[in-house]
């Protein structure tokens, strides 16, 4: 009788662990490539992934990307651009360089990110040089590694330049940093 109580009274762990999961999975979406964010509550397969990689678990995030195999489109190339990222955090330039092809096909994120792997490998004046040819891009990534380029050799403006006009949360948490370092608690 007891047992036929306690399993009336208390919910199945399975379903309570079953709604937890989907919770996590319905965060609001907010897209890496828009100019402005779209919120909309669809499950977000790259919640986790982008969660990792803020965090500084690098090789948890490439664990997680490498889970993910049914993305397509638009979610299969930010997949791609968070787990190259993790490789540079993790010092494994190689496998950037190994992975990202250098022709026309690639998408301008991907080179931007393949830039930056040549940048801290040692290739200043060649990085500074495409990224300088980039100025005009439009692209998140791409301005976002020219900030970090530029920030990295101590040019302060041009690395605000770069994030100026971004409307991604990286390039305002950049800018704010940027501010931070100048001294400029005001505008921050």
């Amino acid at each position: 009788m007891d047992d036929l109580v306690w399993r009336l009274a208390v919910p199945h762990i399975n379903d309570i662990a079953h709604t937890q999961r989907s919770a996590v999975r319905t965060r609001p979406r907010i897209h890496l490539h828009d100019s402005k964010e779209r919120v909309n509550m669809e499950p977000d397969d790259l919640y986790t992934l982008r969660n990792q990689f803020w965090l500084g678990n690098y090789q948890q995030a490439i664990n997680e990307a490498n889970s993910l195999m049914r993305l397509q489109g638009a979610l299969l190339e930010e997949k791609r651009e968070y787990t190259y990222r993790c490789y540079l955090a993790l010092g494994q330039y190689d496998v950037v360089d190994g992975e990202i092809a250098g022709g026309d096909v690639t998408p301008v994120n991907l080179k931007a990110i393949k830039c930056l792997s040549s940048y801290l490998q040692g290739n200043k004046e060649g990085s500074l040089a495409q990224v300088n040819a980039w100025a005009s891009e439009t692209n998140p990534t791409v301005e976002v590694v020219s900030s970090l380029i530029h920030m990295h050799e101590g040019n302060t403006k041009e690395a605000m330049k770069s994030i100026a006009r971004g409307q991604t949360m990286e390039q305002k948490s950049m800018m704010v940093s940027l501010l931070l370092r100048m001294d400029r608690l005001d505008l921050a």
